[in-house]
């Protein structure tokens, strides 16, 4: 089930995007939970005892609090929640965004745009959830697919590289990852890698530049459809 929290000053606004959430999926009560505050107070004691929000709608100005403000405390215990501002100021984009804030809606909220914002959300609280069971050389593991950056294949070995630079070694072939759902993002480059393109940064004549400035190759035979899955990757991204 996903947590939802709302928090706004302005009681209509949080009737209103609750209503919409409550819409977007068909009063279905078993696929979210919502917690409504109408102060940043109740809202950060909600977040220290109760636990985590997936998702939260903050308005910038709550009274005489600042969602910004509020803000910048989660993510002192929480940098993985997904932070929707709502608001009538334009003036806290730039700060908004320093905070990792996924998206910023003007009040009032056009329809269109909280369908689309709301549903790139949801995509990602969907791949944060997505786990991968692994069979490594230490022994089982299970990881988060989201932090997988790219897997590459040496003999009968599949080295999977993380985030965090972490490699695990897994015992099989990479074609044994290449039609698995879970990992529906990833596309390969050559022959032996297999990149999570949300991790691609550049894409050169022979070689793709990741973020984090690691260099993996690109062949001639998987260059056309690589582009192209990442073109759709980040078009499907930006809807």
């Amino acid at each position: 089930m996903i947590k939802i929290a709302i928090c706004d000053d302005e009681k209509y606004m949080v009737v209103d995007i609750g209503i919409r959430i409550m819409d977007y999926f068909d009063d279905d009560k078993e696929k979210f939970e919502l917690f409504e505050f109408s102060n940043g107070s109740d809202f950060l004691l909600f977040y220290n005892e109760e636990g985590k929000a997936d998702i939260i709608f903050m308005d910038i100005e709550i009274g005489a609090e600042n969602g910004v403000e509020i803000i910048a405390k989660i993510r002192e215990i929480d940098e993985n929640v997904i932070v929707i501002f709502v608001t009538s100021y334009t003036n806290y984009v730039n700060t908004a965004f320093r905070l990792s804030a996924f998206q910023y809606l003007v009040k009032p909220i056009i329809d269109a745009d909280f369908t689309c914002d709301f549903s790139r959300a949801l995509r990602g609280i969907n791949d944060k959830y997505k786990i991968l069971s692994i069979n490594t050389v230490d022994g089982k593991k299970k990881i988060d697919i989201s932090k997988i950056m790219y897997m590459c294949s040496e003999g009968k070995v599949v080295h999977i590289v993380m985030q965090n630079k972490t490699r695990y070694d897994v015992r099989s072939k990479l074609s044994d990852y290449k039609n698995n759902e879970l990992i529906s993002y990833f596309e390969s480059s050559h022959k032996s890698y297999l990149i999570n393109l949300r991790y691609v940064a550049n894409i050169k004549t022979q070689y793709v530049v990741l973020q984090n400035n690691d260099i993996i190759p690109i062949s001639r035979n998987c260059k056309m459809q690589f582009i192209n899955k990442y073109n759709h990757y980040i078009l499907k991204e930006l809807i």
